[in-house]
């Protein structure tokens, strides 16, 4: 399976099921939602992220070109794209404060060099969670008072966690020489 060719297809699950009559679709899942859903569940400072990134820019700067566009409808598609269907298909989770910033900030400048000139609301869903826990409404009272940001982003991960199904996990193995 091609990640960048995925990608760059929007098939949704209704389709993909159609394509493959063995398919089962896992429970809640929208039929309508694009097929290839990926999420980083450690993402640190975001680097695999941005790797994606950049590999679905350069495969689709490629048909784009074999199809004959233009420079400047290259750049025109690629800012319709990035919000509609890349965007709401990279999810991460991260422990940490630091790298949780870093990986916004290098996702950002990622898109920016690519050409992205961010005109929409979209956002990268790059959440500051603990990947292993559940989803859980515990806490996030208080912090509606104290911290209402991330009140907010406490509310938007336990969505995706208690809705959200991916096809493809990223991410590194552990470091530990005595780890399988």
């Amino acid at each position: 399976f091609d990640l960048a060719d995925g990608l760059a297809d929007i098939t949704t699950w209704a389709e993909m099921a159609k394509r493959h009559k063995g398919l089962k679709i896992p429970d809640g899942v929208d039929l309508g939602q694009a097929f290839i859903q990926i999420l980083d569940p450690a993402t640190g400072t975001g680097t695999f992220l941005v790797e994606v990134i950049d590999l679905i820019h350069k495969t689709l700067v490629t048909k784009w070109k074999a199809h004959g566009h233009s420079e400047k409808k290259i750049e025109s598609l690629w800012n319709e794209y990035v919000p509609h269907y890349l965007l709401p298909r990279l999810y991460a989770y991260e422990l940490k404060m630091a790298p949780y910033a870093i990986a916004h900030l290098k996702i950002g400048l990622k898109l920016y060099e690519t050409g992205y000139r961010f005109g929409s609301e979209e956002r990268a869903r790059i959440y500051l969670t603990n990947a292993l826990e559940p989803a859980s409404d515990v806490g996030q009272q208080t912090l509606e008072g104290f911290l209402p940001a991330l009140a907010h982003e406490v509310d938007a991960v336990n969505k995706v966690k208690r809705e959200r199904r991916f096809t493809v996990v990223v991410g590194n193995p552990p470091y530990s020489i005595s780890s399988a």
